[in-house]
């Protein structure tokens, strides 16, 4: 039996980051972590295969998308654990064991070509194995600390703490990785979340499932009520697996492989001829443009999506629209724009950099593009959870997460599969990348028709699970 809580950092009158810090700290460790890999491709590439001046963009993608595909996996398992046992216990003990893997990265060899590469793949697939229950955890845990109108908001302090500190973890592994002192980077990493642990261990307390639904939260948080009731098949069938969810689970994999993709082949197009720009540059250009664009988007467009949002699921839908138009059209401008050719010594030179007016502009589609992201997370999250029953939220979220990981894992080796078939060709790569965003905008135009409908659904389910607490507890208004 869950040892659950109605009270300490659950309790509603508390501001929303005085409830959820503990699972920020989580985020942070995993952005400081994920931050680095991108960014450091070509120089992990050139010290597995030192004698090789080409990047080995095959392998490099696969090593990433072995633990994207590992991390979705595992994520099915884990949220069907965590929607049965204690979530507290599972996201502990998951943290212990990918700070453990992390600190065994150190050890890694280089310099021998693929033997090398293959303890690098492993361990990045063991990494994954345990990070997975992070998203299913959190998900859950969060429909349990927030109400209703501060989801985006709670969705938006999720992702501005990974942003953060991906980007952190992007300029200070890159700068590590460059003088050679990779593995201090990797020990930063593990010791994040061995703190990680100790701090879910002390200050996370299990809230009852169920406490936040305006249906359930009198009852189950003024008496020792329970919410127990446990996904069957018939549940499954007619929520989890309702029209709407599975259109925006395979919505996910549209969006996601887009995103895998642009990641994989934006860093190696500004670090690779003609344009020479260093790795630490790089992560310093994304923090003064990336950061501030994550940042500002929040302040503006997580009350607003909350607001906008309460008025019906269809007005979230139509916020999500906007952004993956939006932000795809902003790629393109990137990829399009006439970037300068220069020299390794110049492209690790910031102040060369800041000379190019181009670099501003470039810079302002990053901000907005960066800003525009963040609305689909504030308003894809919330639909998901709305769309759920209690019970349901970390089966949901491992489903969700494996199509997004899925996707978004073999983003890196598509793309790296794509660069090799258009010869290297960035912006050819880019005008593919755009036809896979049209499967994704149509399935949520259906969303958009059929979501109240299934919606309605679960409250119902909800009100008649109400009446039953209520009389099994004999509990009077």
């Amino acid at each position: 039996m869950e040892n659950e809580s109605n009270s300490s950092i659950c309790t509603s009158k508390r501001s929303i980051i005085a409830r959820i810090w503990p699972l920020l700290v989580y985020q942070a460790s995993c952005g400081f972590f994920i931050g680095a890999e991108f960014i450091n491709l070509i120089p992990l590439s050139r010290m597995i295969w030192p004698n090789d001046l080409y990047f080995h963009s095959i392998e490099m993608g696969g090593m990433i998308t072995g633990r994207l595909w590992t991390d979705g996996i595992m994520a099915i398992v884990w949220g069907w654990l965590i929607d049965r046992f204690q979530r507290k216990k599972i996201i502990f003990r998951g943290s212990i064991f990918v700070g453990i893997f992390i600190f065994i990265n150190m050890f890694a060899p280089i310099g021998g070509g693929t033997p090398n590469y293959w303890f690098w793949l492993i361990n990045r697939i063991c990494i994954g194995f345990f990070m997975s229950q992070g998203g299913p955890a959190i998900y859950s845990l969060g429909n349990d600390f927030l109400e209703k109108e501060e989801k985006s908001r709670f969705f938006g302090l999720l992702l501005i703490t990974f942003v953060i500190f991906q980007f952190t973890g992007m300029f200070v592994g890159a700068l590590l990785f460059e003088s050679g002192y990779w593995r201090v980077f990797l020990l930063i990493s593990a010791g994040s979340y061995f703190l990680n642990a100790t701090v879910i261990s002390r200050f996370i307390k299990e809230p009852k499932r169920g406490i936040r639904e305006p249906k359930l939260s009198q009852i189950l948080s003024t008496t020792d009520a329970r919410y127990e009731y446990k996904l069957n098949r018939q549940t499954l069938k007619s929520t989890t697996f309702s029209k709407s969810n599975i259109l925006v689970l395979l919505e996910g994999f549209s969006t996601n492989l887009i995103f895998g993709i642009i990641d994989l082949i934006l860093l190696p197009f500004m670090q690779s001829e003609p344009h020479n720009i260093a790795p630490s540059t790089t992560a310093l250009f994304q923090i003064l443009f990336s950061v501030p664009g994550s940042i500002i988007g929040f302040i503006f467009l997580a009350k607003l999506s909350d607001r906008i949002g309460k008025k019906g699921l269809k007005n979230r839908v139509i916020m999500v629209l906007v952004s993956i138009s939006t932000a795809v059209f902003t790629f393109l401008m990137i990829f399009s724009m006439p970037w300068p050719s220069l020299t390794p010594e110049e492209g690790a030179n910031i102040g060369m950099i800041v000379q190019y007016p181009i670099f501003f502009f470039i810079g302002s589609m990053i901000f907005m593009n960066s800003a525009i992201i963040g609305l689909y997370a504030l308003n894809q999250g919330p639909i998901i959870q709305e769309l759920n029953l209690p019970e349901s939220q970390g089966t949901i979220r491992g489903w969700n997460q494996f199509i997004e990981v899925a996707s978004y894992g073999s983003g890196p080796l598509v793309g790296g599969i794509l660069l090799q078939f258009v010869g290297q060709n960035y912006q050819s790569t880019i005008q593919f990348v755009v036809l896979f965003t049209i499967p994704g905008i149509l399935l949520w135009v259906i969303v958009y028709f059929i979501i109240e409908k299934d919606h309605k659904r679960v409250q119902d389910l909800i009100s008649s699970r109400a009446v039953e607490i209520k009389e099994k507890y004999h509990w009077n208004e």
